[in-house]
């Protein structure tokens, strides 16, 4: 999951999901989970941090809400080094 909508406002960060609200006159970042979107009866989440996103959806979609879910994070940090290749395949191997 690697969520950017430039025209929905809505970036990534360190691993937080976050809508752009300009209705201040000014760009502040809102943390998904806090969003009125969030709220929506029927698609509504409580995380904006992706990992736990991923585990919330993934635990009310299943008949077993104990359900567990491996899931690994792989910033940009890791993306752009010189050795980026190798160490994803790493931390996808790992799961």
């Amino acid at each position: 999951v690697a969520p950017f909508f430039f025209e929905g406002g809505r970036i990534t960060a360190n691993g937080t999901h976050y809508v752009v609200d300009k209705s201040t006159g000014h760009a502040v970042l809102v943390p998904s989970g806090e969003t009125e979107f969030a709220k929506d009866a029927a698609f509504g989440y409580a995380a904006s941090d992706l990992e736990a996103w991923v585990r919330e959806k993934v635990a009310s979609g299943s008949d077993d809400p104990t359900r567990r879910v491996v899931v690994r994070r792989v910033g940009l940090d890791v993306i752009r080094a010189r050795d980026g290749p190798d160490k994803i395949a790493a931390a996808l191997l790992d799961v």
